[in-house]
């Protein structure tokens, strides 16, 4: 059964046109506890190198796509951190998209990018950020990768929160745009919560 599983996963592969990684921003934002290469949202970037390594080696086209427009008061926008951390860790290829503010977003535009271009989506995801990821990429037929790092606390505290809301805001009619649109205009302002 395992081996049919992986068989149909790399035929179908390899009837496509590459695969796009993405790593789903994580706020990259100081001040974080602990070693900066042990900050969860890096790992994330490690981990997608990792990936687009090994597609490489095996002959496939792998491209690293960074989505996000968060830019938080006082900081530069996120989408720079993550070229800096992708760059330093030597991925190739990296195209930068400059939308999605939130992960719901970033995981639509990453779906509908895939399903356009005929790619294999492949998404990382934070350790805390994983359950949600997950609950948004199901039924995409995507592969979903975590990735262990040092959280951010404050972060951290609105992941746990949100792995267990998101599944019971999505079953009240109207309930996931009520949450993009509120998460939406804070993150135009430049805030978090």
């Amino acid at each position: 059964m395992v081996s049919c599983i992986v068989t149909n996963c790399s035929n179908r592969r390899r009837s496509l046109k590459g695969s796009i990684i993405v790593p789903i921003a994580k706020g990259p934002y100081p001040p974080r506890i602990g070693p900066g290469w042990w900050a969860d949202w890096r790992r994330g970037c490690l981990k997608a190198v990792s990936l687009q390594r090994e597609c490489l080696a095996r002959g496939e086209r792998a491209e690293v796509l960074i989505l996000c427009d968060a830019q938080y008061k006082g900081g530069r926008p996120e989408a720079e951190y993550y070229q800096e951390a992708l760059t330093q860790a030597g991925a190739q290829n990296i195209r930068t998209i400059i939308e999605g503010r939130e992960t719901v977003r970033q995981v639509d535009i990453a779906r509908a990018l895939a399903r356009a271009e005929d790619k294999y989506l492949v998404v990382v995801s934070t350790w805390l950020h994983y359950p949600r990821v997950a609950w948004l990429l199901r039924g995409s037929g995507a592969r979903h990768v975590g990735a262990f790092g040092i959280p951010h606390w404050r972060y951290a505290c609105m992941d746990i929160v949100l792995n267990i809301a998101f599944p019971l805001i999505d079953l009240f009619p109207g309930g996931r745009a009520r949450f993009l649109s509120y998460t939406e205009s804070k993150r135009i302002r430049g805030e978090y919560l």
